[in-house]
């Protein structure tokens, strides 16, 4: 792959919509399967975490500018002591320099990092996956008290109907999340970033390749899902929203969802709980087929090694690194 025409380590730049192609010619040839990675969430979320982007070693590195973490580069798997170097240098105008979306791959094949880096896992940011099949046709006593809430929420509006969001819709259901979030009289610092990124979704909902639906009763929406595809075999569900004044309109807008993307992928990604209690008891609800793990390198300076390797960087060496 060419990279000559991207930003080179060390310049980096935000992420902006004219970005997608590029940034989506790494995701799209290795199938990162975090959706951390998604392009939609790293431009919709940015007000809430400053993400940049840059490449090096022929390798896709986004970082957050505020505190200097990166996700694990997207390209061929660094050896850890090229990746070691990376973090040394990143950390020289940077405080933590950490290394998240580590896959368990990358540790079974470089059993050497643990002598780099500190390991933690990631529970809270861990990726629930879900068979499309499975939620569409909602077989299984896990699942059933899902089907008796769908039977109730139809037995109660038979009038509902689900459609594309698209054309006006867009704007309605911009209008409905808008609607949703005047409701919270003193919203969480969470909420405000989530429904910012909600904003810029419905802004640059076709630029972005968003997909979605919609709850309608009669011509007012009671939820709607926003997605896309995150590998050839996976779709991700950047957000969902429904009216909580509606019994039933969030198992309906899921299952509706499901059904439309069962004979398009074999999972659905429905992203993290963050560590908060209820939402990881929602997600755990609809019976996960993988709680997708990754873990955290954290950098030790102080360790002689990483003196070592960073003195080079500290004289101003430019020196390229070795391949």
């Amino acid at each position: 792959m060419n990279t000559t025409d991207l930003p080179q380590f060390p310049d980096v730049k935000p992420f902006e919509i004219q970005d997608r192609q590029a940034v989506n010619r790494f995701l799209d040839r290795f199938d990162v399967e975090s959706c951390e990675y998604s392009f939609t969430n790293l431009f919709c979320w940015q007000n809430a975490y400053p993400m940049a982007w840059t490449v090096y070693q022929d390798r896709l590195v986004i970082l957050n500018k505020r505190n200097g973490s990166f996700l694990m580069p997207v390209g061929e798997f660094l050896p850890p002591e090229d990746l070691f170097i990376l973090s040394a240098m990143i950390q020289n105008g940077c405080s933590t320099p950490e290394i998240t979306s580590v896959p368990q791959r990358y540790l079974d094949e470089h059993p050497a990092v643990k002598g780099y880096y500190t390991i933690s896992k990631q529970r809270d940011h861990a990726d629930y996956i879900y068979s499309a099949e499975k939620l569409a046709e909602l077989k299984g006593k896990k699942l059933h008290k899902k089907k008796n809430q769908i039977s109730q929420f139809e037995r109660r509006y038979p009038q509902y109907r689900v459609e594309s969001i698209q054309g006006d819709m867009i704007r309605k259901c911009r209008d409905f999340a808008n609607e949703l979030f005047a409701r919270q009289t003193k919203p969480p610092e969470s909420l405000v970033y989530e429904h910012d990124a909600i904003t810029n979704a419905f802004r640059c909902f076709d630029q972005l390749g968003l997909e979605g639906q919609v709850l309608l009763i009669g011509d007012r929406p009671a939820a709607f899902s926003l997605y896309s595809r995150l590998t050839p075999d996976t779709y991700d569900i950047h957000f969902e929203k429904a009216d909580l004044l509606v019994k039933g309109a969030a198992q309906v807008i899921n299952h509706e969802v499901a059904k439309r993307l069962k004979n398009r992928c074999t999972f659905i990604n429905r992203e993290q709980d963050l560590g908060v209690p209820g939402l990881r008891k929602a997600k755990l609800s609809y019976d996960p087929v993988d709680i997708r793990i990754n873990a955290t390198l954290h950098f030790t300076p102080a360790d002689t090694m990483s003196e070592r390797l960073r003195k080079p960087f500290h004289e101003g060496s430019t020196k390229p690194l070795k391949k």
